[in-house]
């Protein structure tokens, strides 16, 4: 009977170390999954992180290209009016210029007729009807 008994406690301390360890590695197991799901849950959330990351990087990046662009267009204008003004400034001269060419030949030709009328009148002797005083 004691020897029975003595397979019956071990039976029932086997059972009962089978249900701790049957019990622990279900608590494992859940432990396990929890962790999974905890690990799962992170790197969505570190996904979703990165992903607005690169939403603030485009749009910064947008930013700042949109900036350039229009530090671009500031210049492109500032050389636009700067290529106007100095064509403006070379046709103003060249018109002055051209206007004292003109008024020059006009001094020289006047000049030249004055004088080569007097000494024509004065060597050659021929009474012309165009005089100096009639010429200016």
């Amino acid at each position: 009977e004691m020897d029975r008994q003595f397979l019956a406690s071990l039976i029932e301390k086997d059972e009962a170390d089978q249900q701790l360890q049957s019990a622990r590695r279900e608590q494992a197991v859940a432990d396990a999954a929890w962790m999974k799901k905890v690990i799962e849950e992170q790197l969505q959330l570190e996904r979703e992180r990165e992903a607005e990351l690169d939403t603030i990087f485009r749009e910064e990046a947008q930013r700042m290209w949109q900036k350039r662009e229009e530090e671009w267009e500031r210049e492109r204008q500032a050389r636009m009016r700067l290529m106007q003004e100095v064509w403006r400034s070379h046709s103003l001269l060249d018109f002055a210029k051209i206007n004292c060419l003109k008024m020059s030949d006009y001094c020289f030709n006047r000049y030249w007729l004055r004088y080569s009328d007097y000494h024509w009148n004065r060597f050659v002797c021929v009474p012309l009807k165009i005089t100096p005083s009639t010429v200016g």
